[in-house]
Formats: structure tokens, sequence, C-alpha cells
């Protein structure tokens, strides 16, 4: 799974979608939650890549510095899914979000323990993360829309809305026995996912210019 013209095609989205929502958030502070989860998002993926690659042609178990970076991918990873929980919660439960990042710090703590953690215990514990958080998402979306804590839909759901059906797609596919198989097409969705999301923040931008209208 290397970094081929889809990738490189979502490296570049991140990008121009992280711009996108920071001018959204100047021009509306309540979607600088949204604006910061989108840069998050683009600095970690463009980090772990860089991470991943270097990792390449060590022999397991890591040591020295080359452990330093496995950890710091891990950070990373779990660290995405934490912004996602986050962010799902800000905009859909109005809840507190100090808890999730608390379990984000403290699973990676565990992950430090390593090698004496074992690779298959690591594994075990990045599926149950990786689902713990995409299902939580899910409970999150429908306590808000049952308690009535969403008023008003804005752009802010519908990014949102979109990463988690992307990772509620890549979860799906993981759990299929032939979870490699399905690699590209869940590449393609997250592309999809991203080109959406910057789509509708072009169009924002461009009816905010003729309307004046800067409701998003």
């Amino acid at each position: 799974m290397g970094v081929g013209p889809v990738k490189i095609l979502a490296f570049a989205l991140e990008g121009v979608l992280a711009v996108l929502a920071l001018i959204l958030a100047r021009a509306d502070r309540r979607h600088r939650a949204l604006g910061g989860f989108a840069l998050f998002v683009a600095v970690t993926e463009w980090a772990r890549a860089a991470l991943i690659a270097a990792l390449v042609g060590h022999p397991r178990p890591y040591h020295g510095f080359v452990r330093v970076i496995f950890h710091a991918d891990e950070l990373l990873y779990f660290g995405w899914y934490a912004a996602l929980v986050a962010v799902v919660l800000h905009y859909f439960a109005r809840a507190r979000v100090w808890p999730v990042f608390v379990a984000w710090l403290g699973i990676w703590v565990y992950c430090l323990d390593y090698p004496r953690v074992s690779r298959q215990t690591l594994l075990a514990v990045y599926r149950a993360a990786t689902a713990t958080a995409v299902l939580g998402t899910l409970v999150a979306i429908g306590f808000g829309l049952a308690a009535r804590r969403v008023s008003r839909p804005s752009l802010a759901h519908l990014i949102v809305g979109l990463f988690v059906s992307a990772e509620v797609a890549t979860l799906a596919a993981a759990v299929a026995p032939d979870f490699f198989n399905h690699w590209p097409a869940i590449q393609y969705a997250m592309t999809l996912t991203l080109s959406c999301a910057v789509a509708a923040h072009v169009w924002w931008l461009v009816r905010r210019r003729r309307t004046g209208d800067a409701t998003p």
C-alpha cells in the first residue's frame, strides 16, 4: 500500500480543505472546531505518511530512534480518531470533549510498553480503539439528533457527517476477510469524501461572495 496517485490526490485535497475550513472558521467562530479538525487531519495524514516511510526496512521489534518514530505514528493514529470523536461530540451532542483526549493519551501510554506489549496485542488495541471511536461517533450523532441538540444543521455538520460515513465504510471493510482487496475502494471513498468536503466549502465561499450571506 504505497503512496500512489489516489493517495497523493488525497493529500492535496486535505491541504485545500484545511485552508478553506480555516477561512470558514475566521468568518464564523462557530466553525473554529471544524477548522482545527481539518488542519489536524491534513497535518496528521502528511506526518504519518513520512513516519511510515521511515519505518520501512527496519526489523521488528523496533529499538532506539526507530521506536520513537513508531510511537509517534501511534500517537497520530489514535489522535486522528480522538479528533473525529471530539468534533462529533462538539457539533452533534454539545458535550465536553476533554475525556476523549484523556482516553487518547491513556491508550498511547499503554502502547509505549512495546515490545513487552506484543504485536498481536497492539493490533487488538488498534482495532478496538478504531471500532469504539467509529461506533461512538454514531451514538453521539444519534443522541444529538434524538435529543434535538442540533437546532440548525450547518456546513460543519455536513462535513463531519461525511468523515464519519467514510470511517463507517472503512470499518465495515476492515472486518471483511479480504480487507486488502478492498483497500483501493477505501482510498477512492476517502478521496471522494474529501472532494465533497472541498466542494461544499467552495460553494459556501461563492454563495457568501454573491449574496453577502455569511451563514454556513
